[in-house]
């Protein structure tokens, strides 16, 4: 069907409607867009949606350049992106943006969890499953919030219901932004960034001025890891 579409339109369905056509169906892998991997396929006569780009082997190794290049500049810790915004703006600024970045990923990871773990398991064990799947999820968090709060447990009694609230909301209020900014993927990597990455940038021990060259290159940097994310970069329907 996809090959009959693409020859009476010349272009390949929209992701969000293909997911939808091969959800069920079997396993399939869908990777996220990323403004700089669209911007390189629009140049082509064909560009390759996300569903597609597993049956082209050099695609897919320039697609995963791009998504481990975005993993290697998130601005926490000693990754190179934690590094960038360390030496352009100080610790201070690191502590928060390392912060902010790790809660975003944990709010996605989880967002990610509802939308597609839960309805799996309540389709395999009915709601025993979908109570499971929600147990699991807040003991987790409890965890990666009560690292994140460095053991103080009077911010994570009052952070995890929070939390807990904003994630409910956005997945009953508004479901396609949930389904549009889930991944669950994100819940594995925040665990590494909080547990083995460390959100914080350890002191250096020589403080010079940046030149202005490595200033421009640190904000090449920045605009690098930008063209490069994608909030859901690997999708198995």
């Amino acid at each position: 069907q996809l090959i009959e579409d693409f020859r009476e339109t010349g272009a390949f369905p929209s992701r969000g409607d293909m997911i939808e056509t091969i959800r069920g169906s079997g396993l399939s892998m869908v990777f996220g867009d990323t403004a700089l991997f669209s911007l390189l396929m629009s140049l082509g006569e064909y560009p390759v949606p996300g569903y597609e780009i597993s049956h082209y082997p050099l695609l897919l190794a320039g697609w995963l350049g791009l998504f481990f290049t975005a993993l290697n500049l998130l601005p926490v810790g000693q990754l190179d992106g934690g590094h960038v915004v360390y030496a352009l703006f100080g610790p201070a600024v690191h502590r928060v943006v390392a912060r902010v970045t790790t809660l975003l990923l944990i709010l996605s990871g989880s967002l990610g969890w509802i939308v597609e773990s839960v309805p799996l398991l309540e389709a395999s064990y009915g709601p025993n499953g979908e109570a499971l799947a929600l147990a699991g999820w807040a003991a987790l968090l409890a965890v990666y919030l009560l690292r994140f709060f460095e053991g103080d447990w009077k911010a994570v009694v009052l952070g995890l219901p929070v939390m807990a609230g904003l994630v409910g909301a956005v997945v009953l209020f508004v479901p396609g932004l949930a389904a549009s900014v889930g991944y669950s993927g994100w819940l594995l990597w925040s665990g590494l960034i909080l547990f083995l990455i460390r959100m914080d940038h350890p002191p250096v021990l020589v403080h010079e001025p940046l030149t202005p060259g490595r200033v421009a290159l640190g904000w090449v940097c920045i605009v690098i890891f930008a063209l490069c994310f994608s909030i859901q970069p690997i999708l198995v329907v």
